[in-house]
């Protein structure tokens, strides 16, 4: 009982037993990687799964929609490119617990594609690609990365323009760089004025261009002045002449006699 006890209890702590020394580390590691997988913890490469996914999905489609509204266009890309490799998992679960995948747009899509654009984000553009190419029920959404694309070297060649012609009125913007879509330039013009890539100042029915940090004589900057505060008018208020009537003089009521009045008999009501 003793040698039994010695043998049990005698052992040093940091004793490791033979067969556990035997096996390689990458082999140790594999199977604890199996033990969480057998429990429904397999690890993404988020590192969020299910409901988890789903979740932080729509908590990064929030802070992209924020941070566009207000203006914070580098924000909502760090957001939207956050949220690629999330999708997997999004889509799993929704299929999971709704049968398919039903969503039509994503902020992370369709809202940041145009932003990485417009801010020269070519990096962000392969990532959203890759990502829709990866996973088959998000393939209908590769448009929006070859629109990106497409726009992406649109605001390069309206930079160029601008920086070579500062103060480019912005109706010659589909001419100089032989755009077929003159409406789709403009919301980009507007859009890199948001992002801060631009300036633009209004005078009369057009926008004229500037790059950023461009400083404006002082004929535009009265042109921004004037456009944003809009003009004091003086008016005077004209007051009605009303012409007045002669004052007449008083005249005495007549009596009233109903001698005169003529009159109309009535038929006799019906018997009831």
């Amino acid at each position: 009982m003793r040698e039994f006890l010695k043998r049990l209890f005698g052992r040093s702590a940091g004793a490791t037993p033979a067969s556990a020394a035997s096996v390689p580390p990458e082999r140790r590691t594999r199977s604890h990687t199996e033990h969480e997988t057998s429990r429904g913890q397999a690890p993404t490469v988020s590192g969020h799964t299910g409901e988890a996914a789903v979740h932080r999905y729509f908590e990064l489609s929030s802070i992209i929609e924020q941070a566009k509204a207000d203006g914070n266009f580098r924000g909502a890309i760090r957001a939207a490119r956050d949220t690629y490799p999330v999708l997997p998992a999004v889509v799993r679960q929704m299929k999971k617990e709704y049968g398919s995948f039903d969503l039509r747009r994503s902020h992370a899509v369709h809202t940041a594609s145009t932003l990485m654009a417009v801010m020269g984000d070519r990096e962000g553009i392969r990532e959203l690609r890759n990502a829709l190419t990866a996973t088959r029920e998000l393939r209908d959404w590769l448009p929006a990365a070859e629109d990106a694309e497409a726009d992406a070297a649109s605001v390069d060649q309206i930079v160029a323009a601008v920086a070579a012609k500062p103060g480019l009125a912005q109706s010659e913007l589909k001419n100089c760089i032989n755009a077929k879509d003159g409406r789709r330039i403009g919301i980009l013009a507007a859009s890199l004025e948001k992002g801060k890539r631009l300036q633009r100042v209004k005078k009369g029915s057009t926008y004229f261009l500037y790059p950023s940090g461009y400083r404006l004589t002082a004929s535009a900057s009265s042109a921004v002045q004037e456009a944003a505060t809009p003009p004091a008018t003086s008016s005077v208020r004209a007051v009605p002449a009303f012409r007045r009537s002669r004052p007449r003089s008083a005249v005495r009521a007549r009596p009233l006699t109903l001698k005169n009045l003529p009159y109309v008999r009535l038929p006799k009501a019906p018997h009831a």
